[in-house]
């Protein structure tokens, strides 16, 4: 089974949470949600295809019969040579490009080049390139509407995948976060079996996107944290939750952490009484920092620069200039927290991802990692994230125990990897009894595995078992791509 504090089971806890309260909260989504379930996106009329695409050209509920009337009357125009585009407000050359996309949009290869796409991000760049009459977010939303497995990832759907900790959010540029954001959603949607497209209906009920409202919507631009069903497993929450300020009568916090903590409660005493081992990061961080910014508190502060940065890791890769552009963080703070870090960095063991070799082979892996399984009596499941020279960022351990298609699901294989936007990735794990052979259960982990990263965009390069001084690899043994 899967530890309860796995990021990945975090994430599905998360998304359930969310999804019931939208469902709970937004009845009408809830039947709209049963009719697409109901509905093939290959089964689809073309007719049907350009309305879907005008609605979500023009940001319209394709849901209300009035849009969908005001759609079919532009559709008419557009493709029987009116000009209901005008009626629209479309601009000449707005309307221009919106044609030539429904044109391939009713077109036979419409279906033949979308079916062909390897998954959702491939899907989606194909669209927005064959269809300059949408934009980017209008794109995603046209998919979702038909119902393609896909996902509408809009200013505030990426602000939620922020907050929850699920993409990177110190990423300025938009369209890496919307890869990124993608990536991760495929994977929870291939976990929790839940449609992609669905996923994000809900996400947009959720934040308030695409003109909903109502009382599911709790994490628009002012989050409703202590509402939020999800708080417990989301990093914006969890952050703030940090936040011990409290006010002094007027409304300002203290600028002085004693003045906020009983003093048995105080980061530094907590320290020395419990050990190092039992403070949160943001403790730790506050004996670093040694004092707040006249606003907040140092307690406050290190919560604050947690979340902007999105986590501890995430934030050992500032430099120095990055940390002071961080709100609260002079030059000597940052240097400090630099500092530390580094010193952290030093003390990890010399054979981390950082300074292994690129995976050429399956003896390669084999090389890596044959000191870890010497002796070993459990099977034990590791990941192997590359980059796109074949690098090994890291190793991750998935589970220990014996190897099961039941209990290894792609959630805890492709996890990590997504966070990283890793290139590929190359499984291994080992067999106590000393025979490498694969087994069935073998085969058909791998062959799982291998079909959810192909859906992902994270290919599995290799799989690779240990055994007493030799191994088994599914690649040169031909039998990575088996049936």
């Amino acid at each position: 089974m899967i530890p309860l504090g796995t990021p990945a089971l975090r994430a599905l806890e998360a998304l359930e949470d969310i999804r019931a309260h939208v469902l709970a909260e937004s009845p009408e989504l809830a039947g709209r949600l049963e009719d697409l379930r109901a509905t093939s996106w290959v089964d689809q009329p073309p007719a049907e295809r350009a309305v879907l695409a005008v609605c979500a050209r023009l940001a319209l509920s394709p849901s209300v019969p009035a849009n969908r009337r005001k759609a079919r009357a532009i559709v008419d125009g557009l493709l029987g040579g009116g000009d209901e585009a005008a009626s629209a407000g479309l601009p000449e050359r707005a309307a221009g490009a919106l044609k030539r996309s429904l044109d391939w949009i009713c077109s036979d290869s419409f279906l033949r080049e979308l079916k062909a796409c390897p998954g959702p991000l491939p899907a989606w760049r194909l669209v927005r390139r064959k269809c300059p009459g949408l934009g980017e977010a209008q794109t995603g939303r046209f998919l979702v509407s038909l119902p393609f497995p896909a996902a509408a990832l809009d200013g505030p759907r990426l602000r939620w995948l922020r907050r929850l900790g699920w993409i990177d959010p110190a990423e300025k540029s938009p369209a890496r976060s919307r890869d990124e954001g993608l990536r991760f959603l495929t994977a929870l949607s291939v976990q929790g079996s839940i449609p992609l497209w669905e996923i994000s209906l809900v996400g947009a009920a959720f934040v308030g996107a695409e003109g909903c409202s109502g009382p599911a919507v709790l994490c628009g631009k002012k989050p409703a944290c202590t509402r939020c069903p999800a708080r417990e497993n989301c990093s914006y929450a969890i952050a703030m939750s940090l936040s011990v300020t409290a006010g002094d009568g007027d409304g300002q916090p203290p600028r002085r952490l004693r003045e906020s903590l009983p003093a048995g409660d105080l980061p530094r005493e907590k320290l020395i009484r419990s050990g190092a081992e039992s403070l949160t990061d943001a403790e730790l961080l506050a004996i670093l920092l040694r004092t707040g910014n006249g606003r907040q508190h140092a307690m406050d502060l290190a919560a604050s620069v947690l979340r902007q940065a999105g986590s501890l890791r995430r934030l050992s890769a500032h430099s120095v200039n990055e940390l002071t552009s961080l709100p609260g963080l002079g030059p000597v703070k940052a240097v400090t927290i630099k500092a530390a870090l580094e010193l952290a960095r030093r003390l990890a063991p010399r054979d981390e991802a950082p300074q292994l070799p690129a995976v050429s082979c399956g003896r390669t892996v084999f090389e890596l990692v044959r000191a870890r399984f010497h002796n070993k009596t459990k099977e034990t499941f590791l990941v192997l994230i590359l980059n796109a020279k074949n690098r090994v960022l890291r190793e991750v351990v998935v589970s220990e125990g014996i190897l099961n298609q039941t209990l290894m699901h792609p959630r805890e294989a492709f996890q990590e990897a997504v966070r990283d936007s890793a290139a590929g990735i190359v499984l291994v794990h080992n067999h106590p009894s000393g025979d490498p052979a694969p087994s069935r259960n073998d085969r058909a982990v791998t062959r799982r595995l291998v079909e959810a990263g192909r859906i992902i965009g994270i290919p599995v390069l290799d799989h690779v078992i240990v055994g007493d001084g030799t191994y088994y690899s599914f690649e040169e043994a031909g039998t990575l791509f088996e049936d």
